[in-house]
């Protein structure tokens, strides 16, 4: 290696070694929101991006493709898309530009003039269009090029919205490398970030219900090849390196099946960092942390919102600030580099100067749950990923049917141990949902660590009081037998919730505003 090539992989190195506590993905709908007032590019800002100042946010990750073909910055490879009518009609794109500027390049500058590394986003193949016939009309790319699609408005692919691009065309590989390139030429960011979760299906194969083959596998692989050349190259050009960090599901089978050899990429260096589920978690977080360490690669879980109960953030205990601290926190227990969020845009959440530092989560208040996804369902629709799944799925989505006499036994995950406080420990209760309700409590033997615990009805839930000593950090049991008398009962959700204030859940206003941020 020349003393040069030393020189750029030491770089390398270095920025890896930056600490990133929280990676913000901002989807760039603050450029397409259509506010008409807007004094550019400081008001384009104050939507979603300086008010995190001072926050655990060390990197945004700022998305501009908003459809394979279309994107919200300047380009010559894809359309600058500029929406005139409808709910989405934008006034920040065209201001922008006029001004010698754009989305990603106003975000590149705030970035560097605050301290904070910028990634640039690229949804792989993101079919919001599917559904919005304005949109896909307004796609240059993929009106006048429909052979390079998976399926048509009228004949629909099984998984998969039908106005996603088939990476079987070399078309459509190169103008994914072309794209990329063009990106790390004109703007100074510090890595790229590959979206695979923003839609996953890209081959023939998996929209109609099969399984890829080696050949899809080993083009996508070969695509990844080529896109790790054109960002070192471009990176020794301007003297300073790109990370590479790639968004995919969480278990190297299923990526396997939808044709991204995840493993094979960490093997071959191709990629800086992993940033494992969204839609659905399919392994406990170490499952994808020890993949990732193995092979050098750092790895930031992802904690998507929930969609449990129906659309984003449906859920109000699952959208909670207490929530989100339990699954950073977790991650955090598994080893994580650093915590990744996903679909959350308000940036007055507390929880944006909480969630970055252990330390600081350990005595706040939290809600674990077993399953904070449930099954999950990928928007957009996907390769069914069920037979995949290892960690618990119940939800009010998917209720575990409580046999007479048979014990069920639950795992769940909690990433404190409050019995090595010295001080004031929580208060933590174990509460159980059971269809139908109300109900008795003595229809259930219900079990913690090994201990009988008792509850008692509390509007919709069973609440049962659970010492500190009996929690453990990581791995907890909650096992449950329903009584031979009692039939067709069904547990729908079980949490842990941890109160070291006294006013756990007083208030969540907040959640109305993350919603209308959606």
């Amino acid at each position: 290696m020349s003393p040069k090539e030393e020189w750029f992989e030491k770089q390398k190195t270095e920025m890896l070694t930056r600490r990133r506590r929280v990676v913000f993905n901002n989807d760039g709908g603050d450029a397409v929101l259509g506010a008409p007032d807007l004094a550019l590019p400081r008001d384009f800002l104050n939507i979603r991006t300086t008010a995190l100042q001072g926050s655990h946010v060390d990197t945004i990750s700022y998305s501009t493709a908003s459809g394979f073909g279309t994107c919200t910055h300047a380009s010559d490879v894809f359309q600058t898309l500029i929406r005139s009518e409808g709910r989405f009609a934008n006034t920040a794109i065209p201001k922008l530009l006029e001004q010698g500027t754009d989305s990603l390049g106003v975000m590149v500058e705030y970035c560097k003039d605050n301290g904070l590394e910028i990634f640039w986003s690229m949804r792989m193949n993101d079919t919001h269009d599917s559904s919005r016939a304005e949109w896909f009309k307004q796609n240059r790319f993929k009106s006048n090029h429909p052979q390079y699609l998976l399926g048509t408005d009228n004949d629909r692919p099984m998984n998969g919205g039908w106005s996603a691009v088939n990476y079987g065309c070399e078309q459509i590989r190169d103008m994914a490398v072309r794209f990329i390139r063009e990106v790390c030429e004109k703007y100074d960011i510090d890595g790229v970030e590959l979206d695979f979760f923003r839609h996953p299906v890209f081959f023939t194969q998996t929209s109609r219900g099969r399984p890829v083959g080696d050949e899809e596998r080993e083009q996508m692989t070969d695509l990844m090849r080529r896109i790790a050349a054109v960002i070192g190259e471009e990176g020794r050009a301007r003297g300073r390196p790109f990370i590479v960090a790639v968004r995919a599901p969480d278990d190297v089978d299923y990526c396997g099946t939808i044709g991204l050899e995840i493993e094979r990429w960490m093997q071959e260096g191709l990629i800086d960092v992993y940033i494992p589920s969204a839609y659905i978690q399919l392994n406990d977080w170490e499952y994808s942390i020890q993949l990732g360490h193995r092979y050098g690669v750092q790895v930031y879980p992802g904690l998507s919102e929930s969609r449990v109960g129906g659309g984003h953030h449906a859920d109000c205990l699952r959208a909670s600030d207490e929530c989100y601290r339990a699954r950073a926190l977790t991650a955090w227990t598994a080893g994580a580099d650093g915590i990744y969020l996903f679909n959350l845009f308000d940036p007055h959440r507390r929880i944006w100067g909480e969630m970055g530092e252990p330390d600081v989560l350990g005595r706040l208040n939290k809600i674990y749950f077993a399953s904070v996804r449930g099954v999950g369902r990928v928007a957009g629709g996907a390769y069914p990923h069920e037979h995949f799944q290892s960690i618990p799925t119940v939800s009010p989505d998917a209720p575990m049917v409580l046999d007479s006499g048979a014990r069920e036994t639950i795992r769940i995950h909690i990433g404190e141990n409050p019995a090595v406080l010295s001080d004031k420990k929580p208060e933590i209760k174990l509460c159980l949902k059971i269809r139908p309700t109300p109900m008795e409590t003595g229809a259930l033997t219900v079990v913690f660590n090994g201990r009988e615990v008792c509850g008692e009805a509390c509007e919709e839930w069973l609440e049962h009081a659970i010492s500190p000593n009996y929690v453990r950090r990581g791995v907890n049991t909650v096992e449950i037998c329903c009584h031979d008398e009692h039939e067709g009962l069904a547990l729908a959700d079980i949490m842990v919730a941890f109160n070291y204030s006294g006013s756990l859940l007083q208030d969540n206003s907040y959640i109305r505003r993350t919603r209308e941020r959606m």
